[in-house]
Parts: structure tokens; C-alpha cells; sequence
């Protein structure tokens, strides 16, 4: 398996400039397209096909805006972890209809940062650089939270994974596993391995005059505070 691209380094709060994945426009498939409506073919790297209103696409991401006009355009994608054809069904759905479904969650019984279809998406979008999609991801996200369709610690995670700081706390206002705040040790250890410590040090802070009780206590504010903390020390540096 292809190991996934590597997310940004959360260590950092100050956004960095990188190069964007160019795209390559293909003519050798013969697929029939509706031009005046489905008038972008996106093909997954297992070789599914997704025709796609290219204004969806224009508005998900600068990239796709900056493909060569002309004739059908298409995008051929390589990376057999994260734009697979089960990560780009969620993306296609995402950006023409607005909303997640726990069917999109895939088969994972739990979040498991390296592998869930989820996850998989927010690298595919970070790649991408679909900042608006992966807002409105975090805010589906949120929703689910809420109706209890998510588990606290599998949305803390995906707002890691995403580095949105509100799904983050909106996770810590919901109890975790056994009816208790979130541990730093509830969460994958690979998962940290990729989110860096930022997040592991603001969680660790806000439980500081909580212990190891298993009583509920509400540590949204002291983690946003703690995390706020951690932007400041990073500008001083």
C-alpha cells in the first residue's frame, strides 16, 4: 500500500506554502459525458469513473480551476490510499450536495487515523487544497457529533487530523469513553505520530486539575486555552 501523503505539520499554526499536485488531462478514455452539465471526469486510482459539473470543482479548489480548458477535462489520480474510489465517492458527494452520511464513515468500527475512509479524505482535500469542502467536512462532522451518530473521540480525532480547533472542542463538550473527558492516552498513538504535539499538549494541560477520575468534567475551555497557548509560543519562537 502507498503510504498516505503526509498532512502539514500541526506543530506549526502559521499555514505554509506548498507546491499544489498539478493535473494532467487525459484524452485516451473513451467515457460518455453529459458536456453541458457532468462536464469533468475525475478517475480513481482503482479506475472508477466520476463525472462531475466542473463549477463543483472549480469552487472546491483552485487547482481544479487551474486545469487546461478546451475539449472534456479530466483527471486521472495515482495514489492508491487516499484517492481510492470509495474517498472520491465521499468527495463527489461532498462538494455537490453539502453533507456527510454515517454511511460515508466507512466499514472501520472506530476511528483509526492511518486507515478510515474519513481520515483518508481529509489528506486527499488537504492534497487538494479544498479549504472549503474540508470546512464543510468539519461541519458535518459537528452535526453528527451532536446527533450522536460519531463518537466524541473519533470526531476529536478527525479535528486533529484536520486542524480545526472547533470540532476539537465541540468533541471535549460531549463525553468520551466510560462517561469521562478525553485522555490523551484514548487517542491512536499513530495518530499523534501525525497530528504532532500541539494537540497532545493543550488535551495533556486542560486535564491538569482534572486527574484520573472517571467523573465528567467539561475541559472544552481549558484545552482552547491551552491551544491558544501554544500559537503564541510558537510566534515567539
Amino acid at each position: 500500500m502507498v503510504p498516505p501523503v503526509p498532512i502539514r505539520n500541526c506543530n506549526r499554526p502559521r499555514r505554509e506554502k506548498t507546491k499544489l499536485p498539478s493535473i494532467s488531462i487525459n484524452s485516451d478514455i473513451n467515457i460518455n459525458v453529459d458536456v453541458d452539465n457532468d462536464d469533468f471526469t475525475l478517475i480513481s486510482s482503482d479506475n472508477a469513473i466520476f463525472t462531475v459539473p466542473s463549477y463543483h470543482l472549480f469552487a472546491a479548489s483552485a487547482v481544479f480551476r487551474d486545469a487546461p480548458s478546451g475539449g472534456r477535462r479530466q483527471v486521472q489520480f495515482t495514489d492508491s490510499d487516499i484517492e481510492r474510489s470509495d474517498v472520491l465517492g465521499s468527495f463527489v458527494r461532498l462538494i455537490m450536495h453539502g453533507r456527510l452520511t454515517r454511511e460515508d464513515y466507512g466499514p472501520d468500527p472506530g476511528i483509526d487515523a492511518a486507515h478510515n475512509r474519513w481520515a483518508r479524505l481529509i489528506t486527499f482535500m488537504q492534497k487538494w487544497d479544498c479549504q472549503g469542502p474540508l470546512r464543510t467536512f468539519t461541519l458535518c462532522v459537528s452535526e453528527l457529533l451532536l446527533r450522536g451518530e460519531v463518537a466524541s473521540l473519533d470526531a476529536f480525532v478527525l479535528g486533529m487530523l484536520a486542524d480545526d480547533e472547533e470540532l476539537c472542542v465541540s468533541a471535549l463538550k460531549v463525553r468520551g469513553p466510560a462517561g469521562r473527558p478525553l485522555r490523551v492516552d484514548d487517542v491512536p498513538f499513530r495518530t499523534w505520530q501525525r497530528v504532532g504535539a500541539r494537540y497532545m499538549y493543550a488535551l495533556a494541560c486542560a486535564h491538569g486539575g482534572v486527574g484520573r477520575g472517571n467523573g465528567w468534567t467539561d475541559i472544552s475551555d481549558a484545552f482552547r486555552r491551552h491551544l491558544s497557548q501554544t500559537e503564541r509560543m510558537v510566534e515567539a519562537e
